[in-house]
Order: structure tokens, then sequence, then C-alpha cells
């Protein structure tokens, strides 16, 4: 019952149904509360979200799933003790002078996407340029091999998490 279950999360939680949802929550109920949970649509109450990020949990939403598919990260974390050592940590890998590098390396990349999507005359640009630990650009993932561009690639990204 397992993989009908996910296939039903990854069309529920697909552009096909979200980008009509959230639509529809941008006109009628841009700031939606259910129980506990509070959905933003809209991009200026999106970018207060990510300001206030102290008075947001992302843990709640995020944490099992990372852990789940990496173990504990920082895109799972709220701020507290762990979040800062992730955050120095990635500081200790990641220099100011590195910046060059990731801007040549990201055109690069970019371009590439743009010319695998000219066909399609559309592009994703969340799911195809994201995805599994370990990529090293839009051809091949180095953690698993995987075309970054591939089907199973976008599923992984997606809001139900990783294919299991």
């Amino acid at each position: 019952m397992r993989p009908y279950t996910d296939r039903v999360k990854v069309v529920l939680t697909g552009p096909a149904v979200l980008r009509p949802a959230f639509s529809l929550l941008r006109r009628f109920a841009p700031v939606l509360r259910v129980g506990r949970t509070v959905v933003v649509s809209r991009y200026d109450d999106v970018s207060e979200v990510l300001r206030r990020d102290g008075d947001f949990t992302i843990a709640a939403v995020n944490a099992a799933r990372m852990e789940r598919w990496s173990g504990p990260f920082i895109l799972g974390m709220d701020r507290g003790d762990a979040y800062q050592r992730e955050i120095e940590a990635l500081g200790s890998v990641v220099r100011p002078d590195d910046l060059a590098t990731i801007r040549r390396l990201t055109g690069e990349w970019a371009a590439e996407l743009i010319d695998a999507a000219r066909p399609q005359g559309r592009i994703d640009v969340v799911g195809p340029t994201s995805g599994c630990r370990g990529r090293t650009g839009p051809r091949r993932c180095a953690g698993c091999g995987r075309s970054s561009m591939s089907r199973s690639s976008t599923k992984a990204t997606g809001p139900g998490g990783p294919p299991r």
C-alpha cells in the first residue's frame, strides 16, 4: 500500500495541484490557519515569515523528513545550539572568496538547464535544479549517479520528501 500512497502524495504535492491551490489561497485566504499550522501564500507574507524565522518553526515541518533523508540537517532545524553549530560548520567550508567560482558554476548549470528545457518550452525552476546530496551539476548526481533532470530526481525534491 505504501507505494500507492507515495504516488498520491507526489501528485497532491506536485505543481499541477499546488499552483492552482495557491492561486486560490492568494485570492481568498492569503493567510490560512488550520489548527496550529499557518500557510502563507503571498510574496510579502512569505518574505516576512522568512525574515522572522525566530518566530516560526521549521522543525515541526521539516525535521523528521530531513532526518529520514540525510540525518540532522540545517533545513530541518529551528534556531538553537545545533543550528548554530551547523551554520559555523558551513561557514568554515564556504568562504567569501568562493563567490566567483559559485557564480560561474551556477551560471553554467543554469545555462545547461535552460538549454535542456528549451524543447519543452517551459522549465520547472525547483524540481530539476535540486535533489540528491552530492550533486555536481545538472548532468549527474555524484551521490546516486542519476541524471538530475530525471523524473525520479524531481520526485525526490517535492514537498512529500524522497520516494521510498
